[in-house]
C-alpha cells in the first residue's frame, strides 16, 4: 500500500475538482477540518487485475485501525451534482461505523485461532493478477487463481476484508491447504451460493429495481440467450459480492450435474458470479467463447474481469476442462 499526500488547501464546497486526485485532495482538506487532531491519509491501493483505486482513511487519536474509503463511486456522484459537504459526510459515517473497526487491526488475527474463524476465498484471473500472487498464498483453478482473505465484516452496502499474505501465512505456521480447507468450511457459512435459472434472477430484479437500471448488470446481456430456449443458471452467493467462487463450494458442481441429469459448460460472468449452461448437441463452443469474450469487453467493469475463457464439467469423471474452441 502506498500512502500519498494530496495538495489539501482547499476546503470550500464551491471548489471544483478536476480529477479523481484533485477530488481526493479536496476531501484530504476538508476532512482535516474536521478532524484537526486526526491525520487524514489518502491511499493508492493496486486492486484486483492490477487496477489502482484511491482511497482515504481517517485516523483519530487513540485508535489503532482505520478503515479505507474508495473515492472513485463518490467522485461519480460528485460529478452527478452531490455536494463536497454531503460526500464528506458519507465518508465520515463510514469511517465511524463501528463494524469496521471490530476486526479490522491485522494485529488481532496475529493468532491463528482467531483468525480461522473468518477465512474466506474468492476467484480471480491468475494471469491478470500474476504480481499479486507472488506475495498471497493462492491456488491456481484453470487459468483462475483462489486467493484468501480475512472478512472483517458484511454489511448490506459490501464487505470489509484484509487479503492474506505470505507473511501472515509464515507467522501462523500454516500451510496452503490448511487455508482451502478452512475457507471452504468459512465462506459458505458467511455468504451461503444460490443456482438460480437466469430468467428467475430477471424477473426478480424487475421487481425489485427501476426500469432500465437491471441492463448493466453482467449477466443480464445474455438474456436473448435464455429466451431462446437455452437454458441458463446465476451461480453467485447471497449478496452477489465475490460470488464466482460459489461454483467451488463442495458438492456444487456434482449436484448441478446430477440434476441436468449430464455435462454443462461454466460461462465466467464476473468475479461476482458464474452462468452454468447445460451441454446440448446444437451449442458451439466456439460461440461460447466469442459470446464471453464480447460480454466482457463491452458490459464487464474492468475490476470485475475473471475471464474469457469457458469450461465445461464432465459428468462422467468429475474433471472442470478449458473449452479450446477448436
Amino acid at each position: 500500500m502506498e500512502n500519498i499526500d494530496a495538495k489539501s488547501n482547499i476546503s470550500t464546497d464551491k471548489a471544483w475538482a478536476s480529477d479523481i486526485w484533485d477530488f481526493a485532495g479536496i476531501i484530504k482538506g476538508m476532512l482535516e477540518q474536521t478532524y484537526p487532531s486526526g491525520t487524514v491519509v489518502i491511499h493508492e491501493q493496486v486492486k484486483n487485475n492490477g487496477l489502482k483505486r484511491i482511497g482515504v482513511s481517517i485516523w483519530e487519536d487513540g485508535c489503532n485501525a482505520a478503515p479505507i474509503i474508495y473515492l472513485e463511486e463518490l467522485y461519480r456522484q460528485y460529478l452527478a451534482g452531490k455536494s463536497l459537504a454531503e460526500i464528506c459526510r458519507v465518508v465520515t459515517e463510514t469511517s465511524r461505523n463501528p463494524e469496521r473497526y471490530k476486526y479490522d487491526n491485522i494485529s488481532t488475527f496475529a493468532d491463528f485461532s482467531v483468525a480461522r474463524e473468518r477465512i474466506c476465498y474468492k476467484l480471480v484471473n491468475a494471469g491478470k493478477n500474476a504480481a499479486l500472487l507472488q506475495e498471497i498464498p493462492h491456488r491456481i483453478w484453470r487459468d483462475l487463481a483462489v486467493i484468501y482473505y480475512i472478512l472483517v465484516s458484511k454489511e448490506e452496502d459490501g464487505i470489509s476484508s484484509i487479503t492474506i499474505k505470505n507473511n501472515m501465512v509464515s507467522r501462523w505456521d500454516v500451510d496452503e491447504n490448511t487455508l482451502y480447507e478452512t475457507a471452504g468450511r468459512n465462506t459458505p457459512s458467511f455468504f451461503g451460493s444460490e443456482v438460480m435459472p437466469m430468467m428467475e434472477v430477471i424477473e426478480q430484479l424487475s421487481r425489485e429495481l427501476p426500469d432500465g437500471e437491471a441492463e448493466g448488470i453482467p449477466g443480464m446481456e445474455q438474456i436473448e440467450l435464455s429466451e431462446s430456449g437455452l437454458p441458463l443458471y446465476i451461480v453467485s452467493n447471497d449478496c452477489r459480492i465475490n460470488g464466482a467462487v460459489a461454483m467451488l463450494y463442495d458438492g456444487v458442481l456434482e449436484k448441478f450435474a446430477g440434476e441436468i441429469g449430464g455435462d454443462f459448460y461454466i460461462l465466467p460472468s464476473s468475479i461476482h458470479e458464474t452462468l452454468f449452461m447445460p451441454a446440448m448437441p446444437f451449442v458451439e463452443e466456439r460461440e461460447l467463447l466469442e459470446m464471453v469474450h464480447e460480454v466482457n469487453a463491452g458490459y464487464v467493469a474492468p475490476e470485475e474481469f475473471l475471464s474469457d475463457n469457458v469450461y465445461r464439467y464432465h459428468a462422467g469423471d468429475g474433471c472442470v476442462r478449458m473449452v479450446r474452441g477448436e
